[in-house]
């Protein structure tokens, strides 16, 4: 009866640590324009996505290739994404870009889930905006 109880309980906790393991992703992003995320300013280049979505709030790390800078993405608000993202099911960065720069505006990581807006500073009053979305490659690494 023990050995059953330790297996059970093994396989419990192995259980959970696969479930961990399947929410969490790595994204790869080329990003051909700098732009702003959380209040910081960052450069174009290549960049590492993580989402974690295993826990009530979900966390998301921006990390450049180059530099190594990490930027906690936090306070995403979850909402639906957009019809066109769910037909072609790749996930995205999409970014509001105007005169003064781009800055990181949702992220969609997969069919099922939600977009998640963070926020960002408002464009000026006049000021001409467009959506600039990247597409997400799964990190193999």
């Amino acid at each position: 009866m023990k050995n059953l109880t330790t297996n059970l309980m093994l396989a419990a906790i192995a259980l959970a640590a696969v479930a961990g393991v399947a929410s969490a992703q790595q994204f790869k992003a080329e990003i051909p324009f700098g732009f702003r995320a959380q209040g910081t300013m960052v450069p174009a280049g290549t960049y590492t996505v993580t989402t974690d979505t295993t826990s009530g709030s979900p966390s998301f790390l921006l990390r450049s290739v180059a530099s190594g800078i990490s930027i906690l993405l936090v306070n995403a608000i979850p909402g639906d994404p957009n019809k066109a993202w769910e037909s072609s099911g790749a996930a995205v960065l999409e970014f509001e870009c105007g005169d003064s720069g781009c800055a990181l505006n949702r992220l969609w990581s997969r069919r099922g889930t939600p977009a998640y807006t963070f926020s960002h500073p408002n464009a000026e009053k006049g000021e001409r905006t467009h959506s600039a979305v990247i597409r997400l490659a799964v990190n193999k690494n």
